[in-house]
């Protein structure tokens, strides 16, 4: 009965719980039924985390379908795809992840939107956190771990290119503000008392310097929560080598890639990746197209490749669906699961 059928109807019913309001399709009522009968432990304990008060009863739309996103969520609505999600627990994590949103929303007074450059790492992170420590699942969150790890590692990153998310966005996958996030909201809490997430959205409710950059706004919201940005940076590096050491093999086994346009003919354009070891058994090879820096999320084309070798791998997408004369590709492998992507920076690239 848990388990989602192909397709929802579009009949749908209504459900009530202390904290919810729901609304589900009748094709998936026992599994909806399922969700809502720990909905509101997992609310309560989400308050607790925050050291927040339950708030107004949230409006939960499980009928969400969408090729971008498992859920969205603002201050009093959510909405979680019900049938897309077929592992329950991944489910209740992300029905978890939609409701600390909403309590992030009230918590900050919509303070994560107007600062949203230097907290979308933040918001995605802490969010994932708090959905990790209601509903736990240790191996799935050390493999999100070991790949944000890999991408920080092989990136050279610094912490400027998680807290800024322009500069983030321009040069790596976005998905990273999930599992460093995450990694990072850890080291928060080990740096600043298990009260610091609740604390940093109260204070980014307050007044703060505008036109400030994102350090110095991240310097200026831990200071007034007693705590200190270079430490919780440095919390985070350690945290990083932990998830490398964890598993050496497993991180040894992810390739590079490189790559580019290699065919511009019969209305297609052909891309050819390169790996520089096997692929591990079960990875699947994916490259990302976008106009440029400034495209959504939502405005991101991911293609699956077709071996051509062992470490040759080519994609093919019809001329018209390139989003514009210059263009912006990166290639990365995917984990069997299906969740977690180690991608290569944006390069250039030209139809």
């Amino acid at each position: 009965p848990s388990a989602p059928t192909a397709t929802p109807s579009l009949e749908t019913a209504e459900g009530r719980t202390v904290r919810y309001v729901y609304t589900f399709p009748v094709s998936h009522r026992d599994r909806a039924e399922r969700l809502m009968g720990g909905a509101d432990a997992l609310h309560a304990a989400l308050a607790s985390r925050l050291g927040a008060d339950p708030g107004p009863p949230l409006i939960a739309d499980l009928t969400e379908v969408s090729a971008d996103h498992l859920g969205i969520a603002s201050w009093t609505h959510l909405r979680v795809g019900l049938v897309q999600e077929p592992d329950f627990t991944r489910l209740r994590r992300t029905f978890a992840h939609e409701t600390a949103h909403a309590f992030q929303h009230r918590l900050s007074e919509r303070g994560t939107g107007r600062h949203a450059r230097a907290m979308r790492f933040f918001t995605e992170g802490s969010a994932e956190w708090l959905a990790y420590e209601v509903v736990p699942g240790p191996e799935e969150r050390a493999r999100a771990r070991r790949m944000g790890a890999l991408a920080w590692a092989r990136h050279r990153m610094r912490p400027e290119d998680l807290q800024d998310d322009e500069r983030l966005r321009a040069r790596y996958d976005t998905t990273l503000v999930y599992t460093l996030g995450e990694l990072w909201t850890d080291a928060l809490v080990a740096r600043c008392g298990a009260g610091a997430v609740g604390d940093v959205l109260r204070a980014s409710a307050e007044d703060v310097a505008g036109g400030v950059s994102p350090r110095v706004l991240w310097d200026e919201l831990l200071g007034r929560v007693g705590c200190d940005l270079e430490a919780v940076d440095a919390a985070f590096a350690a945290r990083v080598g932990e998830a490398l050491a964890a598993d050496p093999d497993a991180v040894a086994a992810v390739p590079r890639l490189g790559g580019g346009v290699v065919d511009r003919s019969r209305g297609r354009l052909t891309l050819a990746a390169r790996l520089d070891r096997d692929l591990p058994e079960g990875w699947e090879v994916l490259a990302k197209i976008r106009s440029g820096p400034e495209a959504s999320d939502t405005q991101v084309m991911t293609l699956r490749g077709r071996r051509e070798g062992p470490r040759r791998v080519t994609f093919s997408v019809p001329t018209a669906l390139v989003p514009a004369a210059r263009f912006e590709v990166a290639f990365g492998v995917r984990d069997p699961a299906g969740h977690w992507a180690f991608f290569e920076r944006w390069q250039p690239a030209t139809r």
